[in-house]
C-alpha cells in the first residue's frame, strides 16, 4: 500500500501522517479534567444501566451498593489507563464480569452461612440441656456432702435427684458398671459385691462417693461431646452442598470466561491504540 490508504469506495483516501495524527491525539485524551466533567462521566455506567444494578432496587432492597461497583470500575479504568470509549466499554465488561464472580462467591458462602444458621438454631434447643447438667451437678455435690456428713442420701435429696427419668437412668447405668469393676477386682459376682458393701457401712459410703463422681464425670463429657458435635457440624457444611456447588461452578466458569475475553479484547484495542500490530482472531469452527 502507498502512502495513501485507500478509505473505501467514494471517500477519500487518509494518509498514514494523518492516521498517525489521530492515534497521536488520541493516546492524549484523558477525559474529562473539571471536577463537575469527572463527576459527570464518572456516573456513566450507572446512569445508562449497562452493566450495574438498578438503581432504585438497590437503594429499596439495600442488596447491592452501586458505590461500590463504580468505585471497582474507577480504579480499573485507572489501572488499565483506558482511552476512548471502545477501551472504556471493555473496562466496563471486566468490571462486569469481577462483579459477577463476587455474586457467585457471596450466593455460596450465602448457602453456607444460611445452613450453619438452621443448624446452629437446631443445636442450641439441644443446648438447653446443659443448664440441666449444671442442675444435676449442683445436687450431686449436695449428695456427696450428706454421704461425707451423714453416709448416705437424704430422702428429700433422693426425690429431687431422680425426679428425672434420664438422671437416675444414667446413675443406675453408672452405678452398675462401678459395681462390675468392683467385682472383678474382688473376685465376686456384682451381686455378692453390692450386698456385702451394701451391708458395710464405710463401704456403701465409699461406693456412693464413687458413683457420685463417675457420675459428675459421665454429665461433664456429655457436655463436651456437645461442644464437639457443633464443631463437627459446622465442618460437614464448610463444603457446598451439589446443587448449590455445581450452580456456582457454573456460573463462576461463565463470568471467568467472559473476564478473559473482556480482557484480551482490551489489550488489543489498546496496543492497535500505539501502533502495535495486532493479529486477527482466528474463529475455531468446530466440527
Amino acid at each position: 500500500m502507498t502512502e495513501q490508504e485507500d478509505g473505501g469506495p467514494g471517500k477519500k483516501p487518509v494518509s498514514v501522517r494523518k492516521i498517525q495524527a489521530n492515534r497521536l491525539n488520541a493516546s492524549k485524551s484523558t477525559g474529562p479534567k473539571s471536577p463537575r466533567g469527572k463527576g459527570y462521566s464518572r456516573r456513566n455506567a450507572l446512569k445508562h444501566g449497562l452493566f450495574a444494578v438498578d438503581l432504585y432496587m438497590a437503594a429499596l432492597t439495600k442488596w447491592e451498593d452501586p458505590n461500590e461497583y463504580q468505585d471497582l470500575l474507577d480504579r480499573l479504568l485507572r489501572d488499565y489507563q483506558a482511552v476512548g470509549a471502545p477501551e472504556e466499554l471493555e473496562v466496563q465488561r471486566i468490571t462486569a464480569c469481577w462483579w459477577k464472580l463476587s455474586r457467585v462467591w457471596r450466593y455460596e458462602n450465602a448457602q453456607i452461612a444460611g445452613k450453619l444458621c438452621t443448624r446452629h438454631a437446631e443445636l442450641n434447643k439441644l443446648k438447653t440441656l446443659s443448664s440441666e447438667h449444671q442442675a444435676h451437678l449442683v445436687l450431686l455435690k449436695n449428695a456427696e456432702t450428706e454421704v461425707e456428713t451423714t453416709g448416705k442420701i437424704s430422702d428429700e435429696l433422693d426425690a429431687r435427684m431422680f425426679a428425672d427419668v434420664g438422671f437416675r437412668k444414667l446413675w443406675e447405668s453408672v452405678e452398675a458398671e462401678f459395681n462390675e469393676l468392683l467385682a472383678g477386682q474382688i473376685g465376686l459376682p456384682p451381686e455378692m459385691t453390692k450386698e456385702i458393701t451394701g451391708a458395710d457401712p464405710e463401704g456403701r459410703k465409699q461406693c456412693l462417693h464413687a458413683t457420685i463422681r463417675l457420675t459428675a464425670l459421665a454429665l461433664e463429657r456429655r457436655g463436651l461431646l456437645f461442644g464437639e458435635t457443633i464443631k463437627l457440624c459446622n465442618d460437614r457444611e464448610a463444603l457446598s452442598p451439589g446443587d448449590t456447588l455445581d450452580r456456582a461452578l457454573r456460573a463462576d466458569g461463565a463470568a471467568d470466561r467472559g473476564l478473559n475475553r473482556s480482557i484480551d479484547r482490551l489489550e488489543r484495542l489498546q496496543r492497535s491504540r500505539k501502533g502495535e500490530s495486532v493479529l486477527p482472531l482466528v474463529k475455531v469452527q468446530l466440527t
